[in-house]
C-alpha cells in the first residue's frame, strides 16, 4: 500500500463509482512510488520495466475488480511552457482500499491532473456488467434453471457466465432435467430462448439500475429491504475479497436484482438496447453462456450484416437463407472434383515416368517438368514408375510450386549417395541464380526457393556433369 501523503477516496467511494457515466476528472496526486513491473511471459517476454504507482485524491478510472477490467485512459500533467503532458494510463488495480493507477512517469504528490477515460471501452464494461447481473439473475429465478453464477468474463469478442448444471444431471427427477441436452450437457436451447425473451423483456421495461453504498461494517444483507416476496433471496451476494477496507456497493435492480458490486452500471436497463445469448462450451458440469448487449451487439450486426451481404455477392445473388443448403452441395461437389483432379493427375504423373523411363538405357539424371498444380504425391509416381521401369540408378531432379517465384525442389536417386547429391544440387542452385536453400538427407535432396529458372535445369546437358 501507498503511504498516505494526504487523504484520498477509498475503492467504493470513487468518481467513477458514483457517477459511471463521468468521463474527466480534476484531481490531486496523493502519492507516486517506483514499482517494478514484472517481465512478461512468453517468447515475447520482456525485460521489467519501471512503473510508477500513482494515488491520487480521487478517480475517474475504473481499477480492475468484480469481473470487470480496468479502465483506460490517460492523465493531463503541468508540461513546459505552461502546457499540458499526456500520460497514457492502461491499467489500473486496487491496492485493499486505494485505486493505483500505474503511470511510466513520475508525478510528484501535490501535483493537480486531469483525469480522462476511454469513453467506449466504459459504456462496454457498463453495458455488459449490468447485462450479466441481469442473466444471472433470471437464470438464477426457480421459474427458469435455479443455478447460481459460478463466476463470469467481460471479455472479446462475448462475454460469458459459468453456471454448474451437475446437481441437475445427477437427479433424474430434477424438475430442471427437461431444460438439459443431458447428451451434450448443455442448456436445452428452448430454455436458453426463454432466458433470452425475459431478459429483453425486462429491458424493454424501461427498468432503474440504482447503486447503493453500504456503510463500513455493515453486511449486504443489512440494507435488504424490509418487505420482499415470500421465498425471495434478500440479497443475491457474490464472495467478497478478504482484503476489501473500503465500503461496500450494491446494485439494484429495481423489482429484478440486488447485488453487491463495485464495478459501473448503466442506470437503466433501456440502455443496453437487447442482450443476445450465443453459444455454449461444456467443461465437464460446467457451462459457459456467451452473451453480447448494448452497442457492442449492434456493431456486431452490422458487421455479420456486412459479411452477408460479400458473401451473396460471392456466390452469385444467393438468398441468405439459402447460404448453408448452397455451401453444403459446393463442399461436396469439391470432393468429387478433388477426387477426380487426383486420379487424373496420378495417371498424368504415370504418363511422364513412363515417357522419362525411355531415357533410362541413355541418361543416369533426368529432369521433369515443373507444375504449379502437382505436388509431392505426383513426383513420387514419378519415381515409382522409374524404379519399376529399373530406374532405380536415375537421380530423377523434380520441381513444383504455386508460382514460379516459390517453389519445392526434391532431387533423389542411385541410393541418395550423399557426394553425389551434393554435386548435382549444386549445379541446380547454380542454375536457379542461387535462390533455392536446403540440403541432403537419406531421404535425397530437399530444398525451396525461386525456381523461375528452371528451363536452364531443363535444358543443361547432364551428361557433362
Amino acid at each position: 500500500m501507498l503511504t498516505k501523503a494526504g487523504s484520498y477516496k477509498r475503492v467504493g467511494e470513487l468518481a467513477c463509482q458514483l457517477n459511471s457515466y463521468l468521463t474527466a476528472l480534476t484531481t490531486t496526486v496523493v502519492s507516486c512510488v517506483e514499482h517494478k513491473a514484472k517481465p512478461e511471459k512468453g517468447n515475447n517476454k520482456k525485460e521489467s520495466s519501471t512503473l510508477y504507482a500513482l494515488l491520487c485524491g480521487d478517480s475517474v478510472l475504473f481499477p480492475e475488480g468484480g469481473g470487470q477490467p480496468c479502465d483506460e485512459g490517460y492523465i493531463e500533467v503541468p508540461g513546459e511552457n505552461g502546457g499540458e503532458k499526456k500520460i497514457e494510463i492502461t491499467n489500473v488495480q486496487r491496492v485493499k482500499d486505494q485505486c493505483i493507477l500505474y503511470s511510466t512517469e513520475f508525478v510528484a504528490p501535490g501535483t493537480t491532473v486531469k483525469q480522462f477515460i476511454n469513453v467506449e471501452r466504459r459504456t462496454d464494461h457498463m453495458q455488459h456488467h449490468s447485462a450479466q447481473h441481469l442473466l444471472s439473475r433470471v437464470v438464477e429465478n426457480k421459474e427458469f434453471l435455479n443455478l447460481k453464477t459460478v463466476s463470469w468474463s467481460l471479455t472479446h469478442p462475448y462475454c460469458f457466465i459459468v453456471v454448474d448444471i451437475g446437481d441437475i444431471l445427477a437427479d433424474p427427477n430434477s424438475p430442471y432435467l427437461e431444460s438439459i441436452n443431458v447428451k451434450e450437457k448443455k442448456i436445452a436451447t428452448s430454455m436458453v430462448e426463454k432466458i433470452e425473451n425475459e431478459c429483453n423483456r425486462l429491458i424493454a421495461q424501461h427498468v432503474e439500475v440504482e447503486t447503493t453504498i453500504v456503510s463500513d461494517g455493515m453486511k449486504p444483507e443489512d440494507n435488504a429491504p424490509e418487505e420482499q416476496e415470500e421465498g425471495e433471496d434478500k440479497i443475491r451476494s457474490r464472495g467478497i475479497p478478504d482484503d476489501v477496507d473500503g465500503p461496500i456497493r450494491l446494485i439494484d435492480i429495481h423489482g429484478v436484482d440486488r447485488c453487491n458490486c463495485c464495478g459501473t452500471h448503466v442506470s437503466n436497463l433501456s440502455e443496453l438496447s437487447a442482450i443476445k445469448l450465443l453459444h455454449q462450451e461444456v467443461k465437464n458440469t460446467t457451462v459457459k453462456l456467451f452473451f453480447i448487449t448494448g452497442a457492442r451487439l449492434l456493431r456486431h450486426f452490422s458487421d455479420m450484416y456486412a459479411r452477408e451481404k460479400l458473401i451473396t455477392v460471392t456466390l452469385g445473388g444467393v438468398r441468405p437463407e439459402d447460404f448453408n443448403d448452397i455451401l453444403t452441395q459446393r463442399s461436396k461437389e469439391k470432393v468429387v472434383l478433388e477426387k477426380r483432379c487426383k486420379k487424373l493427375l496420378t495417371e498424368l504423373a504415370e504418363l511422364e515416368g513412363e515417357a522419362l523411363s525411355a531415357q533410362i538405357g541413355s541418361k543416369t539424371i533426368l529432369v521433369t517438368k515443373a507444375r504449379a498444380d502437382a505436388d509431392a504425391e505426383y513426383y513420387t509416381t514419378v519415381r515409382n514408375v522409374l524404379d519399376k521401369k529399373g530406374g532405380q540408378h536415375v537421380i530423377l531432379i523434380s520441381s513444383w510450386g504455386t508460382d514460379t517465384k516459390s517453389g519445392q525442389l526434391v532431387i533423389h536417386g542411385n541410393g541418395n549417395k550423399r557426394e553425389e547429391l551434393e554435386k548435382v544440387s549444386a549445379k541446380v542452385v547454380e542454375l536457379l541464380g542461387g535462390g533455392v536453400k536446403g540440403g541432403v538427407s537419406k531421404m535425397g535432396f530437399r530444398g525451396k526457393g525461386d525456381i523461375s529458372q528452371w528451363e536452364k535445369v531443363e535444358n543443361f546437358d547432364w551428361g557433362t556433369l
